[in-house]
């Protein structure tokens, strides 16, 4: 009897993949969602034995209408992986030439918000009125916006977020299984517990389980929904949205968390060889690799206190020059 979630005849296989993944610490959600839909379409071009011939391979590697370089080098990363594990249980399976990824150029610079930009859209956020079409959406995104610019989080990150997550008596927001796995916590402000506090108090749901931003439906809202949301929130407050992968995007509140965070050290003369680890962790970085890229942006978006970083982390700004994120 089946007891995976797949239906074509390499199902089992899938299934055992994905579970070989997990057991070395992968969560592999997505990559099983990914092969859920490849499982699907062997069922339905009636693949009748267990192989995973040329031809089905390409069918679903093929760029699809609207979709990014990116999204599409993903899949094939992915069915390479799977294939070439069938071929290692006895399977026949064609495995895609490595030069088959195509080759991803990302031009996105980061939009970095200036404080009085940052005031105006809280403000947008904050003067949100309540309406049928979105519902709700007056009572998170003020929060919301705030957690992502006040702590740093992905939007995934923030959307995961559960009522128990939030722990009140010690001020903290507990970010579980982030990017690359790694959970973390995170310390809020007095003015960010309370901005929490009330929004507590206007949820639908009460249980520990239940979502920090949960749409009257009873699920978390979806990231699509709150990028439109936030474009109509940049024209409120007079932000320019350069359009589609230009920006400003939802992720770049992170981005200036961490620039306006360097910026202020710098300004105080922190010590940032000290403090470098500390925003790392913050941020839930796997490494400080990651947080050099911030020092570039810093450089460049301030200027005038150039001389000030290259004197504190100077080995690492030529690093960064050098490394994307």
């Amino acid at each position: 009897m089946r007891n995976h979630p797949f239906v074509s005849k390499l199902g089992k296989h899938m299934a055992d993949f994905v579970e070989s993944k997990r057991a070395c610490g992968r969560r592999y959600d997505t990559e099983f969602r990914r092969l859920q839909e490849l499982d699907r379409l062997l069922e339905a071009e009636g693949l009748s034995s267990e192989q995973l011939p040329q031809r089905l391979v390409e069918k679903w590697i093929a760029k699809r209408k609207g979709e990014r370089p990116n999204t599409q080098r993903i899949r094939i990363s992915l069915v390479r992986q799977f294939t070439t594990y069938l071929h290692s249980c006895g399977i026949p399976a064609y495995i895609l030439n490595k030069h088959t990824t195509p080759i991803i150029r990302n031009d996105y610079c980061p939009y970095i918000y200036t404080r009085a930009e940052i005031h105006a859209m809280v403000s947008a956020a904050d003067s949100l009125q309540p309406c049928r079409e979105q519902a709700r959406y007056h009572i998170i995104m003020p929060v919301l916006i705030r957690l992502l610019y006040c702590c740093g989080l992905r939007i995934g990150e923030a959307l995961k977020l559960t009522r128990g997550d939030y722990l009140k008596k010690e001020a903290l927001l507990l970010v579980r299984n982030g990017k690359f796995g790694v959970s973390r916590q995170i310390p809020l402000s007095g003015t960010i517990q309370k901005r929490i506090e009330f929004h507590l108090d206007t949820g639908c749901s009460s249980g520990k389980e239940a979502s920090l931003f949960e749409s009257r439906y009873g699920r978390p809202f979806h990231q699509v929904h709150i990028r439109e949301l936030n474009r109509q929130l940049m024209k409120t407050a007079g932000v320019q949205y350069g359009g589609k992968s230009k920006g400003p995007r939802i992720h770049d509140y992170r981005h200036t968390f961490a620039v306006h965070r360097l910026e202020q050290w710098l300004r105080e003369d922190v010590d940032l060889n000290a403090m470098l680890p500390y925003l790392a962790t913050y941020m839930g970085h796997a490494s400080l690799r990651g947080t050099q890229y911030y020092l570039r942006l810093t450089a460049a978006i301030f200027p005038e206190l150039s001389h000030k970083m290259e004197d504190a982390v100077g080995r690492f700004i030529r690093r960064a020059i050098n490394e994307k994120k």
